[in-house]
């Protein structure tokens, strides 16, 4: 029989494990990225700001890659 927990190491053991679980997402989405010859992406960054001064700022990005010297990024305010 093994030991009680004390009150928060199962969410420390939780944390953990979600923690190491982003770790490996990060280095297989660098090892994906790293081995593409050309890249492009595009959609929408979403900023909300609740409370009393309330606003959201949408903005629309698009990204280019061609290699290690061949990179295009464009933002633009959405609705301009």
């Amino acid at each position: 029989m093994g030991r009680a927990r004390l009150a928060g190491e199962e969410d420390a053991d939780t944390e953990d494990m979600a923690a190491e679980e982003a770790r490996q997402i990060i280095a297989r989405s660098r090892a994906a990225y790293a081995a593409c010859a050309t890249y492009a992406d595009e959609g929408t960054i979403d900023t909300a700001f609740r409370g009393k001064h309330q606003f959201l700022n949408q903005v629309v990005f698009r990204t280019a890659f061609a290699g290690p010297n061949a990179v295009r990024s464009c933002h633009e305010p959405l609705g301009m």
